[in-house]
């Protein structure tokens, strides 16, 4: 039970690195001189890819994590 818990505890970090790649991607493709104009913008939009691309990654953990938990659940008869 720990080893798989520690297993998904290290798929949601995997996420979340996930997500900060992504703006890292996003933030090589951006000019300089757009990044200058409107920084607000692209730092909004950074946040906006940054969540998505976390919470789209962190589905997987999230499954595994419900299906343990179901597993574990007393049902009623």
């Amino acid at each position: 039970m720990a080893g798989k818990l520690a297993l998904i505890v290290i798929g949601y970090g995997l996420a979340v690195v996930a997500g900060i790649l992504a703006v890292m991607a996003n933030e090589m493709t951006v000019p300089a001189d757009v990044s200058q104009a409107s920084g607000g913008m692209v730092a909004f939009g950074d946040l906006v890819l940054f969540f998505a691309v976390t919470l789209v990654a962190a589905l997987i953990p999230s499954w595994f994590l419900l299906r343990m938990l179901l597993n574990r659940t007393p049902r009623g008869r």
